[in-house]
């Protein structure tokens, strides 16, 4: 019997569109007999560095759009092929320790910059490990995405592999897969086109501004007395629970609150409409 083939898959915690992706990815390949590893070389490389640049960029994303759009266009212009930095050469380390530890046949990234150290320890270490990029993003692609070697690029959509083909890569290399979502969604039914939509199910993922919170569920409840409002608050339980539970006390009944929870899908399958950010992975999974 073959051995089951070994896949790294690395991510980083900008964004939990990178992080789902893989995880999502790493269960698929293991219910198919793969044997996976979802490991972050930031967080390996750099801890603290990491930690702090992620909360600059959650907070850049949520308060201030605009100025993380011209950061998000400027890096269009950047060459990730040489190696300039003395933090992402400690990442670029942490990566290729992961490589000689585990020894992969593949390596997958859902994170845009981990293909260009690849192509570096490739070359270092006399060992070609084939490179898969997830590509995260839909649409309008960074053009880091795009110029860094590898097998394959497996995009979220027909339009966005039309727009990455347009911009020069070989329509062989770039396979509409869709987002990767969990395995758990192919056992789910969702709910069906005919219901009554009495009581209406609404799941609501609100951003960590808490007057946004308030505002936008009293708008909701008073809809309709029919409406019952599920209200995830993830990571946001600290800042927004008080807010929250204002409006669940304020609304009987028809309020649910949920912290952090592994069960997005059961509860997107369960609910009528999706409110929250428009991020790839939520968009994709709904």
């Amino acid at each position: 019997m073959a051995a089951a083939p070994r896949i790294l898959i690395v991510t980083a915690a900008f964004g939990e569109g990178h992080n789902s992706a893989a995880r999502n990815m790493a269960a698929a390949l293991e219910a198919a007999g793969a044997v996976t590893q979802v490991s972050d070389p930031c967080m390996i490389g750099v801890p603290r560095t990491t930690a702090i640049v992620n909360w600059g960029y959650r907070y850049v994303t949520t308060h201030l759009p605009n100025i993380w759009a011209r950061v998000y266009r400027s890096t269009d212009n950047c060459d990730f092929s040489h190696q300039r930095s003395p933090v992402m050469r400690w990442v670029e380390n942490a990566l290729a320790r992961l490589v000689e530890e585990f020894r992969p046949d593949a390596v997958v990234s859902t994170y845009p910059l981990y293909p260009y150290f690849m192509t570096r320890i490739s070359a270092e270490s006399g060992v070609k490990t084939p490179v898969f990029i997830v590509v995260t993003d839909s649409i309008e692609i960074n053009a880091a995405w795009l110029r860094a070697k590898c097998e394959r690029w497996l995009v979220t959509d027909p339009a966005t592999r039309d727009s990455m083909i347009r911009k020069g890569l070989p329509a062989e290399k770039v396979v509409d897969t869709g987002f990767p979502v969990h395995p758990r969604f192919s056992q789910l039914t969702p709910v069906d086109a005919s219901d009554d939509c009495k009581p209406f199910r609404i799941l609501y993922f609100p951003t960590a501004q808490q007057a946004f919170l308030r505002r936008h569920a009293r708008a909701l409840l008073d809809v309709s007395p029919e409406v019952r409002l599920t209200i995830i608050l993830g990571r946001n339980v600290r800042p927004l629970y008080s807010r929250a539970k204002e409006i669940k006390d304020a609304y009987p009944g028809r309020v649910r609150l949920i912290g952090w929870t592994k069960k997005v899908p059961q509860l997107l399958n369960s609910h009528h409409l999706v409110i929250g950010k428009a991020g790839g992975a939520t968009v994709h999974e709904a």
